[in-house]
């Protein structure tokens, strides 16, 4: 998906959002972007790895894994590594500790 796509797709969740007459406009932006976030992990869900979520994770994962304080197994895949990366970022950590 391109800027322009994106953008155009902000626009129309914000414009939903404003429907809701309780909301600021500060928060109407926020419900747009928490919706749009949401949108995006369901594209990064171990069915959206196109078959590589049985991998080992990378490097890489696994050192922003160690960098949120969440503790993994040796053989962490890339799709538990990827659910393990959204809960940490999420929460105070203490759901994903020890998981895998």
């Amino acid at each position: 998906m391109n800027t322009q796509e994106r953008v155009e797709q902000f626009r129309e969740v914000f414009e939903e959002a404003k429907k809701v007459e309780s909301l600021s406009t500060q928060e109407t932006v926020q419900v747009a972007v928490a919706l749009l976030q949401e949108a995006g992990k369901d594209r990064r869900t171990p069915a959206g790895l196109s078959g590589n979520g049985n991998q080992p994770a990378t490097d890489k994962q696994k050192a922003y894994l160690k960098s949120l304080g969440i503790e993994y197994k040796d053989d962490v895949t890339k799709a538990e590594a990827s659910e393990l990366i959204d809960k940490g970022r999420n929460t105070d950590n203490s759901d994903a500790k020890g998981r895998y």
